[in-house]
Parts: structure tokens; sequence; C-alpha cells
């Protein structure tokens, strides 16, 4: 959960932070890439090699719940 005073703590905490927020109003976060390049760590461990991953293109964040009525469907 995330602290009073708005401070996010960990990856996983900023995760459940945004996917509240957007679900509240019904948002969507859109990123638009330009040749951006992420090193992933293909091993845990401080000397670990990594991975470049290239990000061209549009990575669209949209969050949903379903609606009451399909939670208390029979079936």
């Amino acid at each position: 959960m995330i602290a009073s005073n708005n401070e996010i703590g960990t990856w996983g905490q900023l995760a459940e932070s945004l996917y509240e927020f957007l679900n509240r109003r019904n948002a969507t976060i859109e990123y638009v890439f330009d040749n951006m390049v992420v090193g992933v760590p293909k091993e845990t461990g401080a000397d670990s090699p990594q991975a470049n991953w290239r990000l061209n293109g549009t990575l669209r964040v949209r969050t949903s719940e379903p609606s009451s009525s399909l939670d208390n469907k029979e079936g």
C-alpha cells in the first residue's frame, strides 16, 4: 500500500497506484518511443550481462474491471 504522504516505495506500489488512478478516471496513458534502448538483465546479480531491447512505437496502458453485473452472473 502507498504511504499517506504519497511516497511510492517499490515498483509494485507504483504499478498498483497507477492502476487505481487509471480506473478511477477511466483513462489511458500513452507512451511513444522513438528508438529507445533499454538494458534488461539476463540474470540476477550486479555483474549480469544485459540484453538490449529496442522500443520503437506506441505503448498504451489502459485498465478496466468487470462490471458488477458480470461479477454476480450465475453459471
